[in-house]
Order: C-alpha cells, then sequence, then structure tokens
C-alpha cells in the first residue's frame, strides 16, 4: 500500500478529521517542488544551528 492509498484510507476512517492536524492537511497530498524542499531544508539546517 503506497501513501496515496494510505491517505485514502485514513479519510475514509477520520471523516470529521478528529485526529491532532488532520483538520488541516485532511490527508490530501500536495508534494513540494523541488524549490521548496530545498528552501525548507536550508531553514531547517539554520533552525538547528540556533543554540
Amino acid at each position: 500500500m503506497d501513501i496515496v492509498d494510505r491517505l485514502a484510507r485514513l479519510r475514509e476512517l477520520d471523516t470529521d478529521f478528529t485526529v491532532f492536524g488532520a483538520d488541516e492537511h485532511e490527508y490530501r497530498n500536495s508534494p513540494m517542488s523541488e524549490a521548496e524542499v530545498e528552501e525548507f531544508e536550508r531553514w531547517i539546517t539554520l533552525a538547528d544551528a540556533d543554540p
């Protein structure tokens, strides 16, 4: 079962989006572009460097 199938199954099981965070993403797959991934990686690296 791949991630798309798992998300579909979770949407079926949690129709009211009661699991923490589900109300935000609603079990939808929204892939990031390569530029978005690179931006996130730069951000997370900077966040890890802060004391």
